[in-house]
């Protein structure tokens, strides 16, 4: 990725580039920084195509309904060595917990090591793979007690592998998760920095992440 154009909750209009010290804070920062208005990516051809891009040429994607059934997933980064093997224990907690969602096979895809691992997502600096196991609702609602038991063994699951770093979205946690012990001290407090320059009146997406933050700094 070139550069970032954010909104932050100050108001202001930011571009940031891979030099600058919070670029890289704004990936898996769950909006506590900003809105992410425009990107500018770099881009390479597909094997097999003549990578010829069609230099200043513009259109629209069309929005589309969502009407895909509601999902869970939970996932985890780690390292290329291991993917395997930690795809398979993914699959198992999925399976010990069928009773929560309709399913579907354990999922993987591995992301190439470019230019950094953003802090928020993984602590090494080395291509990962993804892995993870997702299912749709099943019947007319998520039982949420079984959807916390799966929760928990995911959680302690991800804690007991080093190998492994759980990707963390405010919207699939549940209120008494402790972001403190999963980014732990050091990065918590550099994230409340990044988030005092970003948003100094803490105005966006309050919640517990938001006061574990205040709390950190």
């Amino acid at each position: 990725m070139r550069e970032l154009v954010v909104v932050t909750g100050g108001g202001e209009l930011l571009t940031l580039y891979p030099e600058d010290d919070c670029f890289r804070w704004f990936f898996g920062s769950m909006g506590q920084l900003g809105i992410v208005v425009q990107v500018t990516l770099d881009i390479v051809p597909s094997l097999g195509t003549d990578g010829v891009y069609p230099v200043g040429m513009s259109g629209r994607v069309p929005a589309t309904s969502a009407g895909h059934p509601k999902q869970l997933w939970w996932y985890v980064f780690t390292s290329a060595d291991r993917w395997q093997e930690l795809k398979m224990a993914v699959r198992r907690i999925g399976i010990r917990h069928s009773g929560v969602w309709q399913g579907w096979p354990a999922f993987d895809y591995p992301i190439a090591f470019r230019n950094f691992n953003p802090p928020l997502l993984y602590r090494r600096q080395e291509s990962i793979v993804c892995v993870g196991v997702y299912g749709d609702q099943k019947g007319g609602a998520w039982d949420w007690q079984q959807v916390r038991s799966l929760d928990r063994e995911f959680i302690e699951w991800s804690r007991s592998e080093p190998d492994t770093w759980l990707h963390v979205s405010t919207h699939l946690t549940f209120e008494d998760f402790d972001f403190r012990a999963h980014f732990g001290d050091e990065t918590m407090k550099k994230f409340a920095a990044v988030k005092r320059m970003c948003d100094p009146n803490w105005s966006l997406v309050p919640g517990p992440l938001a006061t574990a933050l205040r709390d950190s700094e």
